[in-house]
């Protein structure tokens, strides 16, 4: 955010050049994004300029390999990971999510198939309809009740000490900020159920050349998700790692379990609501409803550029209700389960605990 409080949804670079990605980071051009260059970065670094690294990484881990390329063999899973400490979770035929708790965190991993961009994102199972209102597109948190007026001050002396200037007890009080009316909502939208992508925190991955870029972001609705960094948040991991292997997208990050800043969502304790996503492959689009892509001549044959961000109804893309997964984790035992959905009102039976 800029001074004011107003979001500033300006084009622009987290880097010029591969020297502004510390630790051997490579600045890569990101066409037809908000952010035009961004960094990707060397296995075990991440962050907006691949500055910070996972400071309590532990030696000779049996679970997950932090030296990765070295010690492949001691992890079965593509040498990076011991696939029998996490529980895994499939999301699909192709998709798989492991998680596992670890103290006051947990640490996920994404199994994609897929060499372009994976996320996962959540939200509370019971989360009101006005969390629409974050965050303030309005800028009302600088704004005051013009109603309110101070009653004049000039009793104040200028020329006294100004170290001790007097105070003028008839000052009106402060008002408080007023909250955003409806951010730019129709009040039927307001009113509307939520929709899969409204209020989720998520978080984004991708790899290129051997290098990662993975983001703590969220969307307050179906358009792009913005960076948690432009919504006074941070990113909120602990660790975070990617490799590709054989087609495939592999991403882990770590995150703790509570609710750290407005733009992040506890993972719980209790059930929360999840969708996943990864991007379209140059030639296997999948649209719900026919694209030029799909059927006619276009002008972009590229329309879809490797890892980038762009929703347009993939198959992959969890949002509409005819699959949904929510997962709980019920902090006193540590364990994390997940609950397949085929609609609205029917919750199969079926519960992966850990």
């Amino acid at each position: 955010m800029d001074p004011s409080g107003s979001i500033m949804m300006k084009i622009s670079d987290y880097c010029s050049t591969d020297d502004d990605c510390l630790n051997d980071g490579k600045c890569v051009k990101e066409a037809n994004g908000i952010v035009r260059r961004t960094c990707y970065c060397s296995f075990g670094y991440f962050g907006q300029n691949c500055d910070r690294t996972f400071d309590a990484k532990p030696e000779n881990d049996k679970c997950f390999n932090y030296d990765y390329p070295k010690d492949e063999k001691k992890y079965n899973k593509y040498g990076l990971f011991g696939e029998e400490c996490f529980k895994k979770i499939a999301l699909n035929e192709n998709d798989f999510v492991y998680s596992r708790v670890v103290q006051d965190e947990l640490e996920i991993i994404l199994d994609y198939e897929s060499t372009s961009w994976i996320s996962i994102g959540w939200r509370p199972m019971e989360i009101d309809r006005s969390c629409r209102l974050f965050p303030d597109l309005e800028n009302t948190r600088n704004k005051r009740d013009t109603r309110w007026t101070l009653i004049s001050h000039s009793t104040i002396q200028m020329n006294e000490s100004q170290y001790r200037s007097p105070i003028d007890l008839n000052l009106m009080p402060v008002p408080i900020p007023k909250l955003p009316e409806n951010n730019g909502l129709l009040r039927a939208a307001l009113l509307a159920p939520l929709h899969p992508m409204d209020c989720t925190d998520i978080v984004i991955g991708s790899v290129r050349d051997g290098r990662s870029r993975i983001n703590d972001m969220y969307t307050r609705d179906r358009s792009t998700p913005l960076y948690d960094i432009w919504l006074d948040g941070e990113e909120s991991f602990s660790a975070a790692y990617g490799i590709e292997r054989d087609g495939r997208t592999i991403v882990m990050f770590r995150r703790r379990i509570a609710e750290i800043e407005p733009s992040d969502h506890p993972l719980g304790p209790g059930e929360i609501f999840v969708i996943y996503a990864k991007g379209q492959m140059m030639g296997s689009y999948s649209h719900a409803v026919k694209s030029a892509l799909d059927q006619g001549p276009i002008s972009d044959h590229n329309f879809y550029r490797q890892d980038e961000v762009k929703y347009h109804g993939s198959k992959s893309f969890l949002l509409s209700v005819t699959e949904i997964i929510r997962f709980a984790i019920y902090a006193p035992k540590n364990t994390f389960c997940f609950f397949r959905q085929k609609s609205w009102s029917t919750l199969c039976s079926i519960c992966f605990c850990r």
